[in-house]
């Protein structure tokens, strides 16, 4: 199996794409913006086989949203005797 590419949401996605490109060498393909809700930049590392694609979002969830979803209902969650 290929994986042409990966999207991901971000507040910020030109502020994000040009990080990757200083810090970490990857390559802008592409970026492109309409407004404040519709822009997105591909960027590639040097190999050109996957392209990661940065998607603004409105509200971009938090990872301490991602923990509240992930437990949230979970018979798991908690310290023993909670």
């Amino acid at each position: 199996m290929l994986i042409e590419h990966i999207g991901i949401t971000v507040k910020e996605p030109f502020e994000m794409a040009d990080w990757y490109e200083k810090n970490l060498g990857f390559k802008i393909l592409y970026k492109f913006h309409k407004d404040e809700n519709s822009s997105t930049a591909f960027i590639t590392d040097d190999s050109c086989k996957m392209a990661l694609e940065i998607i603004v979002k409105g509200e971009t969830i938090t990872e301490d949203d991602w923990w509240a979803m992930l437990w949230e209902g979970s018979p798991f969650h908690g310290a023993p005797g909670e």
